[in-house]
């Protein structure tokens, strides 16, 4: 998505947008947003290194 082509559909009309997170990841404050117009599918990003590295601390891994 943050080349600005869709994962799912191959469409080119991405867009972007910051987000203010209200709801799913309490500890993070804000997303940047891309969603595709032609499908609706859409990918969250945290931006902050600093969140990122706290919840690479703190989160358990999937992979173990």
């Amino acid at each position: 998505m943050k080349d600005g082509i869709c994962p799912k559909c191959s469409s080119t009309d991405v867009r972007i947008t910051p987000i203010i997170n209200t709801v799913m990841v309490p500890s993070v404050r804000q997303f940047d947003t891309y969603l595709c117009t032609a499908c609706g599918y859409f990918e969250h990003y945290v931006t902050d290194p600093a969140k990122l590295a706290d919840i690479a601390a703190n989160w358990p891994s999937v992979s173990g």
